[in-house]
């Protein structure tokens, strides 16, 4: 399992993408804390990628799985495709709508 911390509390793990896509989802996930982080103040935003390739026609399926720890709690969410772009993003906005139907009920 490899970990990358791109701030004290933000980590990717297994992100095996190449240095190009890495940018663009480094930028993405900063996006998404800042925020998270104008709604509520958070602890950790964990995301864990898995890669499933099939060896026939070479297609990958990505698996993501976020976990966000904050004050009051937890939000965590999985999302599948073939675009690693589209399933960050996914994940990232069901994550922050989560923290905002929690926070409106505190």
């Amino acid at each position: 399992m490899e970990e990358q911390v791109l701030d004290s509390n933000i980590v990717l793990v297994d992100f095996d993408l190449d240095e190009q896509e890495m940018v663009v989802i480094k930028k993405m996930v900063g996006s998404y804390a800042k925020k998270i982080q104008n709604i509520t103040a958070y602890q950790e935003l964990k995301l864990e990628l898995k890669s499933h390739k099939k060896s026939q026609d070479k297609i990958s399926k990505y698996e993501i799985r976020v976990h966000l720890t904050i004050d009051k709690g937890k939000a965590n969410t999985q999302v599948e495709g073939l675009n690693p772009f589209m399933i960050v993003d996914e994940a990232l906005k069901k994550i922050l709508n989560e923290i905002e139907h929690k926070t409106k009920k505190w």
